[in-house]
C-alpha cells in the first residue's frame, strides 16, 4: 500500500494543528432539541488487524508538495524492532557562478540542520554514525519517490563521515565565514541553528572547482556531474534523528577557499526541494512483539500497532449492518485506548499526537483521508488525550467522529472498512500500540447515534 493523497494531507495537517478543542461528546448536540427516533449503540462489531505497509511517498515532483523534514538513523524499538532511515539529497547552486581562478581549497563541509520536534527514541545512550556517500545512479525529478525507492549509490569510496557524536539539538554554534556571502560579505561570526558538520572529501571539493564554466551554467548541469549525496547510518541506536534539508534551512554542502592567500570566501550547494532528497525506510520486525500480530484478526481483538515511516497500520472492518438500513447517521464515533505493555517504555517511546483515520483507494493502491478529517475541523478529533482514571492511572486515548465516512458506509457507496494511520507518515518515527475491542477494560467501540426512518 502506498502513501496518502498529498494534497489531502496537507488540508488535514491543517485542521489538525488548528483544532484546539477535543471532538464534541456523542449526542451533545442532539440534547437540547428533540431525540425522538434517535438511538444510540456501542456494540457495533469491530473486526480489527494490524497490516504492513510497505511503502510511502518521500518525494513528489509537484512543486506544491514539500517534505522538509527527514528522519535519519538505525533504530532499535522495544515493540516495533529495527528501523532504518537514509536520506537521499542532491544540492543546487547559488545563485552566482564561482570563481575558482587562482583560488586553493580550504575544505568542504556538509552541514546537516536538526529538526529537534520530530526525533524520537532515546537519543544520549549510544553515540550515532553518520556516513556520506556519492549518488552515482540516474535520478529523475519529474519522477515520484518512495520509501522503498534506490537510486545507485557508490559505497566503496565514502566522501565523508562523522561517528559517536551525541546530538546537541539546542546548541547554538557560531562560525566564522560566510554562511550566505551575499548577505554576510565581511565574513562576520554569526549564530546558526543547531547542526552537525560533517568534513568532506578534499577531492571532491578539489573536483567541484575543477569543473568547466558550463557545468555552473545551470543546476541542471551541475546535478549530471554531482549527482548528490546519500547519508547511511553507521551504528544502531534506541533512537531516531530528524534533519531539515528545506531549501530555506542552513542545511548544504559549503566549499571554503582562498584567493590570492589572503581573501577567505565560500561557495554554498544548498539543497533544495526541487531536485531529488526523499527518505528510504526499511524495516525488520524480526522477533519482534509486533510480528506475532501482523495480518491476524484473533490477535487484534487485544492489540493494534502503528508506526510512522513505513511502519504498520490498523485495519477496521465493519461487517453485519443490515441492521442500520434505512438508518441516517447522527454521528459515528470511534474510540480506542493506548494500550499499557510491560515490554514498554513509554516515557522514551511516547505514543504518537496525532492518528488518521483513512480509506483504501484499490484502484490507485493509495490511502485517501477520509472526508470527516477534511471537512470536520476540531470535530474530526485524532488527537491523544489524556484523562485520569479513577485508581490514578493516567488514560490516553483517541476519538475519531467517522459520522460522514460510516453514512456512505450504509449507503454502500464506500466499502465498509477504515485503516487507521500515523500522522504525519513519513515526518517523524512515533508509534502507539492500542487496543481492540475485545479488551476487557478498555475496549476499542464504535458508538453510534442515528435515525432509524420507516
Amino acid at each position: 500500500m502506498k502513501n496518502i493523497s498529498f494534497v489531502w494531507y496537507a488540508l488535514v495537517l491543517g485542521l489538525l494543528i488548528n483544532a484546539c478543542n477535543d471532538p464534541t461528546p456523542l449526542g451533545a448536540e442532539l440534547l437540547e432539541g428533540d431525540q425522538v427516533d434517535v438511538f444510540f449503540t456501542d456494540t457495533v462489531q469491530l473486526i480489527v488487524s494490524t497490516v504492513n505497509e510497505d511503502s510511502v511517498l518521500t518525494y513528489d515532483p509537484d512543486p506544491s508538495i514539500v517534505f522538509d523534514q527527514f528522519m535519519f538513523g538505525n533504530y532499535t524499538d522495544p515493540i516495533f524492532g529495527k528501523a532504518t532511515a537514509s536520506i537521499y539529497g542532491q544540492v543546487v547552486l547559488d545563485f552566482d557562478s564561482p570563481d575558482f581562478e587562482d583560488a586553493v581549497l580550504d575544505s568542504l563541509i556538509l552541514t546537516l540542520r536538526y529538526d529537534s520536534a520530530a526525533t524520537y527514541g532515546v537519543l544520549d545512550q549510544d553515540p550515532f554514525g553518520i556516513g556520506v556517500f556519492r549518488i552515482t545512479g540516474d535520478t529523475d525529478i519529474e519522477e515520484e519517490y518512495y520509501s522503498s525507492s534506490s537510486i545507485e549509490v557508490d559505497e566503496v569510496n565514502m566522501i565523508g563521515e562523522v561517528s559517536n557524536f551525541t546530538p546537541a539539538l539546542f546548541s547554538v554554534d557560531s562560525i566564522k565565514g560566510l554562511i550566505d556571502y551575499h548577505t554576510n560579505p565581511n565574513g562576520d561570526t554569526i549564530d546558526i541553528p543547531a547542526s552537525i558538520r560533517i568534513p568532506l572529501s578534499n577531492d571532491l571539493g578539489m573536483e567541484l572547482m575543477e569543473y568547466d564554466e558550463s557545468i555552473y551554467e545551470a543546476t541542471s548541469s551541475f546535478v549530471e556531474s554531482f549527482k548528490g549525496v546519500y547519508l547511511k547510518p553507521l551504528t544502531e541506536t534506541p533512537g531516531l534523528l530528524s534533519f531539515d534539508i528545506s531549501s530555506t534551512s542552513t542545511s548544504g554542502i559549503t566549499l571554503y577557499y582562498t584567493v590570492d592567500d589572503t581573501i577567505h570566501q565560500q561557495y554554498q550547494y544548498d539543497f533544495s526541494s526541487r531536485y531529488i532528497q526523499f527518505n528510504k525506510f526499511e524495516h525488520d520486525f524480526g522477533s519482534a512483539l509486533v510480528n506475532d500480530f501482523f495480518e491476524d484478526k484473533a490477535l487484534g481483538d487485544s492489540l493494534l500497532f502503528i508506526q510512522a515511516l513505513s511502519g504498520p497500520v490498523a485495519k477496521l472492518e465493519i461487517p453485519n449492518l443490515e441492521q442500520f438500513d434505512k438508518t441516517i447517521v447522527n454521528k459515528a464515533e470511534l474510540t480506542f485506548t493506548v494500550a499499557v505493555l510491560a515490554e514498554d517504555d513509554p516515557d522514551n517511546f511516547p505514543p504518537g499526537n496525532n492518528l488518521l483515520a483513512v480509506e483504501l483507494d484499490e484502484e490507485d493502491n493509495r490511502f485517501l483521508a477520509l472526508t470527516d478529517a477534511l471537512i470536520g475541523g476540531g470535530n474530526f478529533g485524532g488527537r491523544l488525550t489524556e484523562e485520569t482514571g479513577p485508581d490514578g492511572e493516567l488514560i490516553q486515548t483517541y476519538t475519531m467522529n467517522i459520522s460522514n465516512y460510516f453514512q456512505d458506509i450504509l449507503d454502500e457507496t464506500k466499502e465498509p472498512v477504515i485503516y487507521l494511520r500515523a500522522f504525519p507518515k513519513q515526518e517523524q518515527g512515533a508509534r502507539v500500540v492500542i487496543y481492540g475491542p475485545g479488551h476487557s477494560k478498555y475496549p476499542m467501540k464504535l458508538t453510534l447515534a442515528y435515525t432509524q426512518l420507516d
